[in-house]
C-alpha cells in the first residue's frame, strides 16, 4: 500500500505540472476510484487534492445525471463532461455512484 505522501504526489504532480509528464512521453491519470463507506473522507481527500493542486473542483450528484427521458442522461453526462474539460484542471467529483448501479441481484424480487 502507497504512503499518504507518494498517493497524494501521484495525485497532485500531473494536475500542477502536467507538461512535465508530456515531455516524457507519459499520458497522465484520466481519473482515480474512490470508495469507501459514507463518511471515511472520500469527499474530504478530493477537495485537498484539488486545492493542492489548484484545480477546480467540481461536485456532482450521480443521481443528478439520470433522467427518465431517453437520451436526456447521455447528454447530462456529455454537458458535464464539456463543463469540467473547460475548467481544467478539474477534479469532478461524482457522488453517490452506487446510486446508478446497485449492486447485482439486489433488485431481484421473490
Amino acid at each position: 500500500m502507497p504512503s499518504g505522501e507518494a498517493l497524494l504526489a501521484s495525485l497532485i504532480a500531473p494536475l500542477r505540472s502536467p507538461h512535465v509528464l508530456a515531455a516524457l512521453g507519459v499520458r497522465p491519470l484520466g481519473g482515480v476510484l474512490l470508495h469507501g463507506p459514507a463518511g471515511c473522507g472520500k469527499t474530504t481527500l478530493a477537495r485537498y487534492v484539488a486545492a493542492a493542486a489548484a484545480a477546480n473542483f467540481v461536485e456532482v450528484p450521480a443521481a443528478a445525471l439520470i433522467s427518465s427521458t431517453v437520451g436526456a442522461s447521455e447528454r447530462n453526462l456529455a454537458r458535464l463532461l464539456g463543463a469540467a474539460r473547460a475548467a481544467a484542471p478539474c477534479i469532478l467529483f461524482l457522488d453517490g455512484l452506487e446510486s446508478l448501479a446497485p449492486v447485482r441481484g439486489a433488485d431481484t424480487r421473490r
